[in-house]
């Protein structure tokens, strides 16, 4: 596998180790000038990972490669999580190889695993960048890393062996673990011991003052060859590869990388079982639906499980089948950081709602509230004026109940003294 930020040369990388065997040029795209349709020129640029195979003859002795060309990263302003595509890849690889090797025939089992990964670094002589270093600690836990400096006719010599020390110390300092063979005892790793390779790559063939054709690069002072070993470590990156330590880096990834996974998962997978398991026996509530040599223990309230004894090696197995199918297809999904990030997003986004959507809510209710009461002292309001016109009313009636009787008083002694005066009168005629 080839990694590493955009336009570093991966693609060309690959296509002058393996000649035109992975050449492809189906990708290519046009480049427009600025105002105008007419392209200037062309130029290829990988967009999604591309797995490319052949069988490469080395020595009289056919090999099966498979090269992964990883698509560039560095181009955003926010590179966050740019080398999590990479490593699930990888990831995957070992999950696949995991569950083909719990099948019952393993003897067509086929071995997709990463067993080395290049990374690209930027020739800008000033060490690493802190893109890269979070990606080289991502990628070094999962697979061979052998950091490669790209485009090394760009340096001077002195300038190449400044950039390589500023290099291997940012990877110390970092606590990186790059890939170091183990076939043999240390100081004898003449090829190993350049890392990181300082590589140039061409497609083309050039022609030397000599009239040998060589690929190359041609400059004013000269021409920079790729398999020349003064110029460049490309020969060496390649007996690395293809020759010394092909097999080495293939038992690195059993031994160091895959073991590591596979022990880490059927921990995670045995866990999850247990859970499950012990969620099954609730919910059966103490009835004997259990499965077969299988005995359940209840210890101070706690459920234990004979199934996951360290020497019951099948009830481990068979747990781990019936619990663990679901929680391996779903633990990558959960697990990744992207995935991860964009529940966080939509979280804070449902959050955000809510809280809106309640803010919203409380600010109606205050409002209804205070029409309410404001409805409520216009009623009392009301009530009180209401009140205060059938005391008036009482009044009102009071005083006109006083007014009759006064009328009829004064209309019967009225009709007294009329008769009076009448009966003297008549006496005094009489």
């Amino acid at each position: 596998m080839v990694a590493g930020e955009s336009g570093l040369g991966k693609t060309t990388f690959i296509n002058t180790l393996f000649g035109d065997k992975f050449k492809d040029t189906a990708g290519s795209r046009k480049l427009f000038k600025q105002f105008g349709d007419e392209p200037i020129g062309y130029f290829e640029k990988t967009t999604k990972i591309d797995i490319k195979e052949a069988v490469y003859e080395e020595n009289g002795f056919e090999v099966n490669f498979t090269v992964i060309d990883t698509p560039g990263f560095g181009d955003y302003t926010n590179n966050n999580y740019s080398w999590v595509p990479i490593a699930n890849y990888i990831d995957e690889q070992h999950r696949m190889y995991m569950l083909r090797e719990e099948q019952p025939d393993r003897s067509e089992i086929i071995d997709t695993r990463v067993h080395a990964c290049l990374y690209f670094i930027r020739p800008s002589g000033h060490g690493l960048l802190p893109l890269d270093i979070k990606v080289m600690q991502e990628l070094s836990g999962r697979v061979n890393l052998i950091p490669v400096l790209a485009k090394a006719d760009s340096f001077t010599i002195e300038g190449r062996e400044r950039f390589k020390s500023s290099v291997r110390a940012a990877i110390r300092e970092n606590n990186i673990s790059v890939y170091y063979p183990s076939l043999y005892g240390d100081g004898i790793h003449d090829d190993t011991d350049s890392m990181p390779f300082a590589i140039i790559s061409s497609e083309s063939m050039t022609k030397t003052p000599s009239g040998k054709l060589v690929r190359g690069r041609k400059y004013g002072w000269g021409i920079a060859e790729v398999d020349n070993e003064d110029h460049c470590d490309f020969q060496k990156l390649r007996r690395v590869l293809m020759s010394n330590y092909m097999l080495d880096l293939m038992d690195s990834t059993v031994e160091k990388h895959y073991e590591k996974y596979r022990r880490t998962m059927m921990a995670t997978r045995i866990q999850y079982a247990k859970v499950a398991a012990a969620q099954d026996a609730t919910t059966q509530n103490g009835s004997d639906q259990r499965d077969e040599g299988r005995q359940l223990i209840v210890v101070n309230g706690n459920i234990h499980d004979q199934m996951f004894d360290e020497r019951n090696i099948l009830g481990i197995l068979r747990a781990v089948s019936k619990y663990g199918k679901d929680f391996l297809q779903n633990e990558n999904l959960e697990s990744d950081p992207i995935f991860y990030e964009k529940q966080l997003r939509v979280q804070e986004r449902f959050n955000k709602i809510v809280e809106f959507q309640e803010k919203k809510f409380h600010q109606w209710r205050t409002e209804l509230k205070s029409r309410q009461d404001c409805y409520n002292a216009e009623l009392e309001q009301a009530h009180q004026d209401v009140l205060k016109l059938q005391l008036e009313i009482e009044q009102l009636e009071q005083a006109a109940s006083h007014r009759r009787f006064d009328h009829d008083g004064l209309e019967k002694l009225s009709g007294r003294s009329n008769r009076y005066t009448i009966r003297r009168n008549a006496l005094g005629h009489a």
